[in-house]
């Protein structure tokens, strides 16, 4: 009851300069303290009783406390009416959150979201990305896949002179006799050749001796008999003649010569093996025995060169042996068969040697005659030396 009257009081005498002091000077009753009146006071002004009489008798307005609402709400402190009984008005309230229209996410504004910037980049460089669980593509993203970068290869640069793996151009042939003719042709077809080591067999020449003779120095040795001969030819730009050494291990058949260079040396075998002939038999076993001593002898740091007429097939394929066969008309052939083909086959792999002419498919026989192919010659280095070029 005593809520109400004052509340009276109020509407009647609002325009009385002596309100605000009457109205604090009113004992508490009932033995309240004045916190607690007061705090009854602010909450009297949520009864629906009193708000609509202080809406039409004062100013039309709401009249409400200065912290009755939060600082966005929608009661703001008046500008536009004179309140003359309670002095200043009340403190302006913060200012409500703006609209923003478009995308938080749009292109007017710089993505802060570390998580978000990255899940872009991924998206920019893969096309799709994982995002909160989902798999986006780059255009659910908003952005746009960027090209892969095109390699470009590298320059093939040449390395320096001093350290390019120097080679030897090396030619083998049986020559089945070599008459002074066909010496002079040869020589005459050598003038426009650029060959470092040439190896002859079969000359039939009887005799061993070196020699110079233009731009090669030259070893024969040789037998009575005129079905063996074997020469070697070695370019004066691989090495001086003091270089220079050989040996035969069996005339006409096996002639070694050495190149003695500053860091290594170069061994040369030049072969010869008989033919494959009942009555040559024990004289092939004889040779290849020859040759599995010889090799041992030698050092493995040394460059090794091994070649000649061998007179024998390589029927299997190995590491040492690319294509067992050969091409000729169109069709691929294997030559005639040996009993003692496994000494050969043998002597590869042992000494771990590489046949360098059995590894192209388009190679031809060796030799040819009529209807008879075979591939009897052969090139070989070891594997250290034997690269694709090779």
């Amino acid at each position: 009851m005593l809520r109400f009257i004052l509340g009276f009081l109020l509407l009647l005498d609002l325009h009385s300069e002596h309100i605000a002091a009457w109205t604090t000077s009113l004992p508490p009753f009932g033995g309240a303290t004045r916190s607690q009146f007061r705090a009854l006071e602010h909450l009297n002004c949520f009864r629906p009783s009193l708000v609509p009489i202080q809406h039409s008798l004062i100013f039309g307005v709401p009249l409400w406390g200065e912290g009755c609402v939060t600082s966005m709400g929608d009661t703001r402190a008046g500008t536009t009416i004179t309140y003359c009984t309670f002095g200043l008005p009340a403190k302006q309230h913060g200012m409500g959150p703006q609209q923003i229209l478009g995308s938080q996410t749009g292109s007017q504004r710089e993505v802060c979201k570390r998580s978000y910037k990255r899940a872009l980049h991924r998206a920019e460089l893969h096309g799709v990305t994982w995002y909160k669980g989902k798999l986006l593509t780059a255009k659910q993203m908003g952005v746009t896949m960027k090209a892969p970068p095109t390699l470009q290869p590298s320059p093939n640069v040449a390395p320096p002179k001093s350290i390019q793996r120097k080679r030897l151009t090396c030619f083998s042939w049986n020559s089945n006799g070599l008459p002074p003719a066909h010496w002079d042709f040869l020589m005459m077809w050598l003038e426009n050749q650029t060959i470092d080591v040439l190896l002859l067999q079969e000359t039939h020449w009887p005799f061993s001796s070196d020699w110079i003779s233009g731009k090669y120095m030259m070893v024969h040795s040789g037998t009575q008999s005129k079905q063996a001969g074997l020469l070697c030819m070695i370019s004066t730009k691989v090495c001086n003649q003091s270089e220079l050494s050989w040996y035969e291990h069996l005339p006409g058949r096996i002639l070694q010569l050495r190149i003695h260079g500053p860091s290594r040396c170069i061994d040369i075998l030049n072969i010869y093996q008989y033919t494959c002939i009942p009555t040559h038999m024990e004289s092939r076993s004889h040779v290849w025995h020859l040759l599995f001593k010889i090799l041992t002898s030698f050092s493995r740091r040394n460059v090794l060169l091994l070649a000649g007429d061998f007179n024998c097939s390589a029927d299997q394929r190995s590491s040492a042996v690319g294509y067992p066969d050969f091409q000729r008309n169109g069709q691929r052939c294997h030559g005639p068969r040996h009993p003692d083909a496994n000494h050969w086959r043998q002597l590869l792999v042992q000494f771990d040697l590489m046949a360098l002419n059995t590894w192209n498919a388009s190679d031809h026989a060796t030799y040819e005659f009529g209807d008879q192919c075979s591939r009897l010659d052969y090139i070989c280095t070891r594997r250290t030396h034997a690269d694709s070029l090779a």
